[in-house]
């Protein structure tokens, strides 16, 4: 991929001359025909191989983690000056309007080569153009994101493999390719890193290079001072303990509960729960129908929404960030919005259906569960859709895992799955009734809140035990840390 760009860089300055003259209207449909042809053969090749057998499976063990290195070096590759395939993209995309069919269909096939990163560049370069212009755009969008995903998903699975082998070769060139030109490559490189070292250092793969930079600094200082005796650390908080913050929207009560399903605390509410958090002072979040408030460990309410005056709509889901300001899902309203403690809107992503869930990730981007819109999505501080996974079934709820799969749970197909960013499940389980989220263990296990049960489902998307029944429906569970300081009984 990077050397094609590099070489598509070389060539911008002399490709856009005009053709010979000699070079009449049949050499250049005969062109065209052999440019197709060669597309094609690699394609026929695959397909027969595909049909003979001939595919080689993957192998395990020591020589999978060799490949996954050797896979890593070739991604290292130069990449090319971005302003030169800017101006690519710009000449190309002026052709796509050209009077000779031939023309407009040879820039299309040659924007369509070019790495999937030149999307942005595309929208910009075929805005305000003629509709078949954008029409022709759109088709090679939907080419470039498709070889995203491949790319994506051969990235996630490379760097996987070696964290698997918890090989420590690997953090050396995560760092290398944090510093890459492709977001893919550097979103998937700092996931990577995080879950390998435990550590962030405020690393944004879709931040502005300034701050990526500084960032990467970080990083790399922190690889010099203890490079040599690296280990790989545990998942964090595995040794420490966890409950269950359950939001009864029937009893009109919060209980929260050990993972051995022991009541720790349970506290009766003059309001309709739907969500709520546990924070480390004691105090408590509750999203509720008519709103969101906080309370402290009297049970005094101490702060709620109605200073931003954003209406009293439906909230489904609610979080404290660590910035000190609160993120809420505005279901009946349509709008996912953070706060701030004065009630200034500090961000906004309007103009969805029924948003069901909504959690901030390490990089600053929005995880986002649109329940009747049937898909989950991530969006960046601008609200640009940097990632996407759709055709649900009423999703329910939504998390964000340090491998950098996103655990969900499907209301309306009755199932908790693990989706990978490239959109394959890699873990799944199956319920008669219906589902309304999962939550992962730093053990592994998954918590779900299936109809009349919380339960405990192993790796292979088996029931362990029941961790709590009740004949009630419930709204959100949050898996959070047990504080210090309980709220008072």
């Amino acid at each position: 991929c990077a050397a094609r760009w590099a070489s598509y860089a070389g060539r911008v300055e002399n490709h856009g001359a005009s053709y010979p003259p000699c070079l009449g209207q049949a050499c250049r449909r005969l062109i065209l025909v052999l440019l197709l042809l060669g597309g094609m053969v690699p394609w026929i090749g695959a397909q027969r191989d595909e049909e003979s057998g001939a595919i080689p499976e993957p192998v395990g063990g020591q020589a999978a983690v060799e490949a996954a290195l050797a896979e890593l070096q070739a991604m290292l590759e130069p990449f090319a000056d971005a302003d030169a395939v800017r101006r690519r993209v710009a000449e190309l995309a002026g052709r796509l309007d050209h009077e000779d069919f031939l023309e407009r269909e040879m820039a299309a096939r040659d924007l369509g080569d070019l790495p999937p990163e030149i999307a942005p560049m595309l929208r910009s370069a075929v805005r305000g153009k003629s509709r078949e212009v954008r029409a022709r755009a759109a088709g090679i969008l939907r080419r470039l994101e498709r070889k995203r995903a491949g790319e994506a998903g051969r990235v996630a699975d490379t760097i996987a493999v070696l964290l698997e082998a918890r090989d420590r070769r690997v953090v050396p060139f995560l760092l290398e390719l944090m510093a890459d030109g492709r977001p893919t490559l550097r979103y998937y490189a700092a996931y990577g890193i995080r879950q390998a070292s435990g550590k962030s250092f405020g690393f944004d793969a879709h931040g502005d290079a300034a701050t990526r930079a500084a960032a990467l600094g970080k990083w790399r200082k922190w690889w010099r001072a203890q490079g040599g005796s690296f280990v790989f650390a545990e998942p964090d908080g595995k040794n420490q303990p966890h409950g269950l913050l359950v939001a009864d929207d029937v009893g009109k009560q919060l209980v929260f509960l050990s993972l051995e399903g022991k009541v720790l605390w349970r506290q009766q509410l003059d309001l309709v729960p739907m969500a709520a958090s546990l924070l480390e002072n004691g105090n408590y979040l509750v999203a509720h129908e008519q709103g969101a408030c906080e309370f402290n460990r009297q049970h005094q309410r101490v702060w709620d929404n109605s200073v931003a005056n954003l209406g009293a709509g439906m909230i489904y889901d609610i979080r404290r960030l660590a910035n000190g300001n609160t993120l809420m899902c505005y279901v009946s309203n349509g709008h996912v919005t953070e706060l701030d403690r004065k009630g200034k809107v500090v961000w906004r992503m309007g103009g969805l259906d029924s948003p069901g869930a909504a959690q901030r990730l390490a990089n600053g981007n929005t995880l986002i569960c649109e329940n009747h819109g049937n898909r989950i999505f991530e969006v960046n501080p601008a609200k640009e859709v940097v990632w996407e996974h759709g055709d649900l079934k009423n999703p329910s709820n939504v998390t964000p895992l340090a491998n950098g799969n996103v655990l969900v749970g499907e209301w309306g197909a009755n199932r908790a799955f693990e989706v990978r960013r490239t959109g394959k499940v890699s873990w799944e389980y199956q319920h008669d009734g219906n589902i309304n989220g999962a939550l992962r263990l730093p053990d592994g296990q998954t918590v779900v809140s299936q109809s009349g049960a919380l339960v405990l489902v192993d790796k292979k998307g088996k029931v362990v035990r029941e961790i709590f029944k009740s004949e009630r429906r419930y709204g959100k569970v949050q898996l959070v840390r047990i504080p210090q300081r309980l709220p008072e009984p």
